[in-house]
Protein backbone atom coordinates (compact mmCIF):
# COMPACT_ATOMS: atom_id res chain seq x y z
CA UNK A 1 0.00 0.00 0.00
CA UNK A 2 1.37 3.40 -0.92
CA UNK A 3 2.00 6.08 1.67
CA UNK A 4 -0.73 8.18 0.03
CA UNK A 5 -3.30 5.40 0.39
CA UNK A 6 -2.24 4.83 3.99
CA UNK A 7 -2.77 8.51 4.77
CA UNK A 8 -6.05 8.86 2.82
CA UNK A 9 -7.59 5.55 3.88
CA UNK A 10 -8.77 6.63 7.34
CA UNK A 11 -10.63 9.56 5.78
CA UNK A 12 -12.33 7.49 3.09
CA UNK A 13 -13.57 4.71 5.37
CA UNK A 14 -16.13 6.86 7.22
CA UNK A 15 -17.45 8.11 3.89
CA UNK A 16 -15.40 11.23 3.24
CA UNK A 17 -14.65 12.06 -0.39
CA UNK A 18 -11.29 13.30 -1.61
CA UNK A 19 -11.21 15.97 -4.29
CA UNK A 20 -8.41 17.60 -6.23
CA UNK A 21 -8.95 21.18 -7.33
CA UNK A 22 -7.20 22.73 -10.34
CA UNK A 23 -6.11 19.43 -11.88
CA UNK A 24 -3.27 19.95 -14.31
CA UNK A 25 -1.49 22.73 -12.42
CA UNK A 26 1.05 22.94 -9.60
CA UNK A 27 1.60 19.71 -7.69
CA UNK A 28 -1.17 17.88 -9.53
CA UNK A 29 1.21 16.34 -12.03
CA UNK A 30 0.32 12.81 -13.08
CA UNK A 31 3.11 11.16 -11.12
CA UNK A 32 1.80 12.64 -7.87
CA UNK A 33 -1.90 12.29 -8.65
CA UNK A 34 -2.00 8.80 -10.16
CA UNK A 35 -1.80 6.83 -6.89
CA UNK A 36 -4.28 8.99 -4.97
CA UNK A 37 -7.75 7.56 -4.24
CA UNK A 38 -9.56 10.62 -5.62
CA UNK A 39 -13.32 10.84 -5.93
CA UNK A 40 -13.48 14.13 -7.81
CA UNK A 41 -11.14 16.35 -9.79
CA UNK A 42 -11.80 19.81 -11.17
CA UNK A 43 -9.99 20.92 -14.29
CA UNK A 44 -8.31 24.26 -13.91
CA UNK A 45 -10.13 26.96 -15.88
CA UNK A 46 -6.86 28.00 -17.51
CA UNK A 47 -7.08 24.86 -19.63
CA UNK A 48 -10.70 25.50 -20.50
CA UNK A 49 -10.46 29.08 -21.71
CA UNK A 50 -9.33 28.42 -25.29
CA UNK A 51 -11.05 25.11 -26.02
CA UNK A 52 -13.57 26.58 -28.43
CA UNK A 53 -11.02 27.72 -31.01
CA UNK A 54 -7.78 25.91 -30.10
CA UNK A 55 -7.47 22.23 -31.06
CA UNK A 56 -4.37 21.79 -28.89
CA UNK A 57 -6.27 23.12 -25.85
CA UNK A 58 -9.07 20.64 -26.62
CA UNK A 59 -6.51 17.82 -26.75
CA UNK A 60 -5.11 18.79 -23.35
CA UNK A 61 -8.56 18.97 -21.75
CA UNK A 62 -9.53 15.67 -23.34
CA UNK A 63 -6.36 14.04 -21.96
CA UNK A 64 -7.04 15.42 -18.46
CA UNK A 65 -10.63 14.15 -18.64
CA UNK A 66 -9.44 10.74 -19.78
CA UNK A 67 -6.90 10.48 -16.96
CA UNK A 68 -9.47 11.37 -14.35
CA UNK A 69 -12.18 9.09 -15.75
CA UNK A 70 -9.81 6.13 -15.93
CA UNK A 71 -8.97 6.62 -12.27
CA UNK A 72 -12.70 6.40 -11.40
CA UNK A 73 -12.99 10.06 -10.46
CA UNK A 74 -15.83 12.33 -11.40
CA UNK A 75 -14.60 15.29 -13.42
CA UNK A 76 -15.79 18.86 -13.01
CA UNK A 77 -14.94 21.86 -15.10
CA UNK A 78 -15.22 25.21 -13.44
CA UNK A 79 -15.44 28.74 -14.73
CA UNK A 80 -17.94 28.20 -17.55
CA UNK A 81 -18.51 31.46 -19.38
CA UNK A 82 -20.71 30.49 -22.32
CA UNK A 83 -22.90 27.83 -23.82
CA UNK A 84 -20.16 27.27 -26.43
CA UNK A 85 -17.80 26.19 -23.62
CA UNK A 86 -20.48 23.87 -22.29
CA UNK A 87 -21.13 22.33 -25.70
CA UNK A 88 -17.43 21.77 -26.34
CA UNK A 89 -16.84 20.21 -22.91
CA UNK A 90 -19.87 17.94 -23.26
CA UNK A 91 -18.42 16.82 -26.59
CA UNK A 92 -15.24 15.89 -24.70
CA UNK A 93 -17.32 13.84 -22.19
CA UNK A 94 -17.22 16.28 -19.28
CA UNK A 95 -20.56 15.96 -17.53
CA UNK A 96 -20.33 18.31 -14.53
CA UNK A 97 -19.70 22.03 -15.04
CA UNK A 98 -20.30 25.25 -13.20
CA UNK A 99 -19.82 28.87 -14.16
CA UNK A 100 -19.45 32.33 -12.82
Amino acid sequence: MSERHRLCGPWKKPGAHISLDDFGTGYSNLKCVHPLPLDKVTIDCGFRENIISDAAAQDIVEALLSCAVHSSSSVWSKGMKSSAHETTLRGLSCTVMHGY
